[in-house]
């Protein structure tokens, strides 16, 4: 009888997130009256959560090796502040280069005292976010920022296809949905990722590389909050210093809802993605319902902890 309950959860537990979606777009579907299935509203939705779907694949990283970045919306801001501050000087090709080795940095220096020492991520990342959060109002001097040049030289490319807008960033997610894939569930270093969040002290004695692993897991992390930036000032062209900084709360929901284990060990970047289809299916479906955009977080957070307790129960 044991046998036969275990299998089942591992059966629900496997067909969970395809489930989950089917209910989030029926959902949608009733809430917007049909409006939300239309396929140029579902070619926005997919557009509009491309930038926090980039940084919910690199936030699946590091929880899945049994940590959490609390920095990757503040690296998001600081990446965008980062490209308007080095372009005066470098142009838009440097700019951007800057921006990207500066949040990469940013996520190394994360990995590398979380494995060097015994201090929590959470404790480590919340660091690296202050520095970054402020970093990101001193390059950008506190003044308003605008970057035209990424949707004045890549929208053409696209224009001869409907909605031509909105390709270039689901084009972008998807290319960051493919590579982390391969990483996680087609290397070794995968492997090691896995090992290293289900027991850190086993994979030490079998000999898994802990701290090259850390360090590509939060550098990966600190590198899809840069591209991100790049996807969010491609769709909006202006913003202000600060701004991503949301995307923390966006890319551990995402995490969850995607079936990932909050302590480590267990989770897939496909599942990621099915996380982010549905936060931003109800996002949108909301918006065309007329709902005030202020009651949005409550219904996050209720979504959150309805997985985390569903989870739960499953593993139990």
């Amino acid at each position: 009888m044991q046998v036969a309950i275990t299998k089942s959860a591992a059966d629900w537990s496997r067909f969970s997130n395809v489930f989950l979606l089917a209910a989030v777009l029926v959902i949608a579907a009733v809430i917007s009256h049909g409006v939300f299935l239309r396929p140029a509203n579902l070619m926005i939705v997919l557009a509009s959560a491309s930038a926090f779907g980039l940084v919910s694949f690199g936030q699946a990283l590091v929880v899945i090796s049994g940590g959490f970045d609390l920095s990757v919306g503040s690296l998001v801001a600081m990446s965008i502040s980062a490209i308007v501050c080095f372009r005066s000087d470098f142009g838009i090709v440097g700019g951007t280069l800057a921006a990207v080795i500066l949040s990469c940095g940013a996520g190394l220096f994360g990995g590398f005292v979380v494995a060097r020492t015994r201090i929590p991520p959470f404790i480590v990342t919340l660091g690296v976010m202050s520095i970054a959060e402020s970093m990101s109002w001193l390059l950008a001097a506190g003044q308003p920022i605008t970057v035209e040049e990424y949707n004045d030289s890549i929208a053409p490319l696209f224009s001869f296809l409907p909605l031509s807008e909105n390709v270039f960033p689901i084009l972008v997610m998807l290319a960051g949905l493919i590579a982390t894939s391969l990483l996680l569930h087609a290397s070794k270093w995968g492997r090691y990722v896995y090992a290293l969040g289900d027991n850190e002290a086993a994979a030490r004695i079998v000999g898994v590389p802990i701290l090259r692993t850390k360090l590509l897991v939060y550098g990966l992390s600190g590198f899809l909050s840069a591209v991100a930036a790049i996807v969010y000032l491609y769709q909006n062209i202006s913003a202000t210093p600060g701004e991503g900084a949301d995307y923390l709360l966006l890319s551990f929901a995402a995490t969850m809802v995607g079936g990932v284990n909050m302590y480590g060990g267990a989770g897939s970047i496909l599942g990621v993605l099915v996380g982010v289809l549905c936060l931003a299916s109800i996002t949108s479906a909301l918006t065309i319902a007329g709902i005030p955009p202020s009651v949005y977080p409550g219904v996050l957070g209720v979504i959150v902890l309805a997985v985390v307790l569903v989870q739960a129960r499953l593993r139990r």
